[in-house]
């Protein structure tokens, strides 16, 4: 490391953020696996525990030009070092308030024309290296881990391990940002709305709303077995789109999640189910 005044941090970030990760409910099968000790390799894996497939990664603190998830450029580098590690597919850069990441994809990368850059170490002459940028990433803030942790997923399910994957989940997810307004006038409530819009990472095809016996709200594949956790996310996408109030007190509604799984709440402090809004 050419500054090893950051490695504390670097840890101490790093292991935070996986246990974030991992105590995130969606894509249980996957899990981060930081180093415990420093190789001088990869800073460690995203494991699928069901098929062991792999997904080596760099972390980085930076404690310049990024905070509050947002990056002061167009464009997010990369030093050379790291990108001839064949041991290191994707790259993880968390901002100096530890609130947010930006991600991109090692393939992304190696496309892109190098440059020469003084790069800035502990020392006082500075590191005369090459770095690569690319505006293929994507920022994720810590309340979006679940986000991540679904694109992780994806990436191993389908061997994609490049910008696309971004735009494969995106398309998976069916943003309802983008139903015409015509066909806005049938999502009359969430359970058509999740239909409509979520389709299964496994089969493709049409997730429904279903609830368990201790009343909890989980998705489950029209067409297929497949479970997945229904998520925060997914209950403020439809709040925030059509403009959903809290039907006793006709105020604002937002969704969180508890130990006992998602809810939503209005500013009065009326709670109710997902599939009752």
């Amino acid at each position: 490391m050419y500054r090893p005044s950051m490695y504390d941090k670097h840890d101490e970030s790093m292991f935070y953020f996986a246990d974030k990760f991992n105590k995130c409910k969606v894509c249980q099968n996957v899990v981060m696996m930081p180093n415990k000790e420093e190789t001088f390799d990869n800073d460690g894996y995203f494991v699928n525990v069901s098929s062991d497939i792999r997904i080596g990664f760099d972390w980085e603190y930076r404690d310049r030009y990024f905070s509050n998830c947002k990056l002061q450029f167009d464009t997010l580098g990369q030093y050379e070092r790291k990108l001839r590690k064949s041991s290191i597919q994707i790259a993880i850069q968390c901002d100096s308030t530890e609130t947010g990441i930006a991600v991109g994809w090692h393939e992304d990368w190696l496309k892109e024309v190098k440059e020469k850059r003084m790069l800035y170490t502990d020392y006082k002459s500075k590191e005369n290296g090459n770095t690569r940028y690319t505006d293929k990433y994507v920022i994720y803030s810590y309340e979006e881990i679940d986000e991540f942790k679904q694109m992780i997923n994806m990436a191993m399910r389908f061997g994609v391990y490049s910008y696309k994957i971004f735009e494969m989940l995106k398309k998976s997810h069916r943003f309802v940002e983008n139903v015409s307004s015509a066909s806005k006038k049938r999502f009359n409530n969430f359970l058509t709305y999740i239909q409509e819009n979520v389709v299964c990472s496994e089969c493709g095809k049409p997730m429904v709303l279903a609830k368990g016996r201790s009343g909890k709200c989980y998705l489950s594949g029209a067409f297929c077995k497949h479970i997945e956790y229904l998520t925060p996310n997914h209950v403020n996408r439809y709040i925030q789109y059509y403009k959903r109030l809290c039907p006793i007190h006709n105020c604002e509604i937002k969704s969180g999640l508890s130990k006992y799984g998602v809810y939503v709440r209005c500013q009065e402090g009326h709670f109710m189910n997902p599939d009752e809004i």
